[in-house]
């Protein structure tokens, strides 16, 4: 077969990813090239996207080519006509027998047996917490669902969404949870991250883009709350890392407050690097996700391998991905934060026990797991052309 993928989200090749659907990409892509070299894949980019860095994600032999998109940069200048129209002829010359979306809409004009990943649909029970984009909401992705031969969901909960709101057979939706970043440890570059990112008390960890639905102001004012309360918890500092989104839920604004309360132990860090994101996942002392909704919850999945004690938001999604191996508390209530904070930090053995259930959970996720899964859908839309 020839498999083609979208790799156009993958905008950060050097750090492993830029958000969450472009490490899911990256990771899906690399371990996919690892473990099937029978069928032939086209990796599709955006022409910005460094050929050195495409080459290397492609060095597992003959069977990877890749193919740059041509005039990306006017892309804002005829939207429809290059994201759907432009894009759909270069992927029908390749002649495919199948193309994975793993984000985004479906190219208008694609004849192409088409797989695509569906990640969540907050934009449609929440379109407060995202730019206006009525296109995409109301026309193309929607007609996604609907046209697609197959869709991925990286959950349950994603994929019931998916059925209630837009009545999609669930017969055309495979669950195919991501996997977890297991790369070896760089002593060296840790400790140089360590002195780069000033990391010297022991530190609560947020981890994401910095916007509406990740709910941070709730656990900037938990955190807060905590601080003028317990011994422990102002030996401690609160990281914030992760890029800022198109609008960012008042999150700058209750940093610069905390950090004048805490005596500036509350920072925000910025973008992280995949190597920085690690280093500073494994010097953690808790990582705290707070969300309101995710499809799945990446980092949550990422900390609990590492045996970090994790708090995260009460909602079905989260309880899907974790189990029973993290403390859970309501996203809408600070003080439900201020409470498990000092709940864990206080509890030795709590911390022990979600330690080792984390360790556990953690292990049923694995990106050879879900490239396998994926291969076998790959296959299985294939064989339908043919």
């Amino acid at each position: 077969m020839r498999i083609g993928i979208d790799c156009r989200t993958m905008l950060n090749p050097a750090g492993g990813e830029r958000a969450g659907v472009g490490h899911y990409v990256f990771f899906l892509v690399r371990h996919l090239l690892r473990q099937d070299r029978k069928n032939t894949y086209v990796l599709f980019f955006d022409e910005r996207f460094p050929r050195e860095e495409a080459k290397a994600i492609a060095t597992s032999g003959k069977h990877v080519e890749t193919v740059f998109f041509p005039l990306g940069r006017y892309k804002k200048f005829l939207p429809v006509a290059y994201s759907h129209f432009l894009v759909a002829a270069v992927m029908e010359q390749k002649k495919l027998d199948v193309i994975h979306i793993p984000g985004g809409a479906m190219p208008m004009g694609l004849h192409i047996p088409t797989i695509v990943t569906v990640h969540d649909l907050a934009i449609y029970a929440h379109p407060e917490w995202f730019p206006k984009q009525d296109l995409s909401t109301k026309v193309t992705y929607p007609r996604t669902l609907r046209v697609a031969d197959h869709l991925i969901a990286v959950s349950e909960t994603t994929k019931k969404d998916v059925v209630q709101r837009f009545h999609i057979s669930p017969r055309r939706i495979t669950t195919v949870y991501p996997g977890v970043d297991r790369t070896a440890d760089d002593a060296a570059l840790h400790a140089s991250i360590t002195r780069t990112l000033r990391l010297r008390k022991p530190y609560v960890l947020f981890l994401g883009t910095l916007e509406p639905r990740k709910n941070i102001r709730t656990v900037i004012e938990g955190f807060v709350a905590a601080w003028k309360k317990d011994r422990i918890v102002q030996e401690m500092e609160l990281l914030l890392a992760g890029a800022p989104g198109w609008a960012d839920g008042g999150a700058q604004v209750a940093v610069k407050k905390a950090a004048v309360q805490t005596k500036g132990a509350v920072r925000m860090l910025g973008y992280v690097s995949r190597e920085e994101k690690r280093a500073l996942l494994q010097s953690a002392r808790i990582f705290v996700f707070p969300s309101f909704a995710e499809g799945f919850g990446l980092p949550i999945i990422e900390a609990l391998a590492l045996g970090i004690p994790t708090i995260i938001s009460d909602i079905p999604v989260f309880h899907e991905v974790a189990a029973h191996a993290a403390f859970f508390a309501d996203p809408k209530k600070p003080a439900a934060f201020e409470k498990a904070l000092i709940r864990v930090v206080s509890d030795g053995v709590l911390q022990q026990r979600l330690s080792i259930a984390g360790k556990k959970r953690a292990a049923f996720f694995s990106w050879d797991k879900t490239a396998r899964q994926t291969l076998a859908i790959y296959r299985k839309v294939g064989a339908k052309k043919r």
